[in-house]
């Protein structure tokens, strides 16, 4: 079974946001927590007083925020380093994800790649995007509207053994 989709320049850096996020998220949480012990111990190392101990909350909160904020803003400027990298005609141009009987297909205006069934760890999908990660972490994603996409992933999942749902 085949299925053709196409996915626009902003599609593909929604996609890159979208990873990136949960990705992140574990890194943003560990990194909270350490600067928050971090502050907590000089705080109580230094016998500070409560106007301090305020100042430092809003600091870390202003880390955290403003490092949120510019975290995205790198993410989408690599997104769009590599939109210029592929080049219009990659997202312009129909791609292909074809199951046969020896693994997974995907062909695009770039390059053609064989992922063999058991290197595909599960399947998810969100509001906008179907995705089908592969070992190693990378990621292939349809759009929710491609149409067929609902029987083809009935079908992937079949081949590789994985559970409905």
């Amino acid at each position: 079974m085949e299925l053709k989709y196409n996915f626009t320049e902003l599609e593909y850096i929604d996609f890159v946001l979208r990873t990136a996020k949960k990705r992140n998220q574990k890194n943003l949480l560990l990194t909270t927590i350490c600067l928050a012990v971090v502050f907590a111990a000089i705080l109580v190392a230094s016998h500070a007083q409560a106007l301090v101990i305020a100042l430092a909350v809003v600091i870390l909160i202003l880390f955290i925020f403003v490092g949120a904020f510019l975290q995205k803003a790198v993410i989408r400027k690599m997104a769009k380093d590599k939109i210029k990298k592929l080049g219009k005609a990659f997202f312009t141009q129909e791609k292909a994800v074809e199951l046969t009987d020896a693994g997974l297909i995907m062909a695009s205006s770039l390059a053609t790649t064989k992922i063999r069934y058991e290197n595909i760890v599960h399947t998810y999908q969100d509001d906008r995007f179907s995705y089908i990660e592969i070992r190693g972490g990378s990621k292939i994603f349809i759009p929710v509207g491609t149409s067929g996409l609902a029987q083809f992933l009935d079908n992937l999942k079949q081949k590789t053994g994985m559970e409905k749902g």
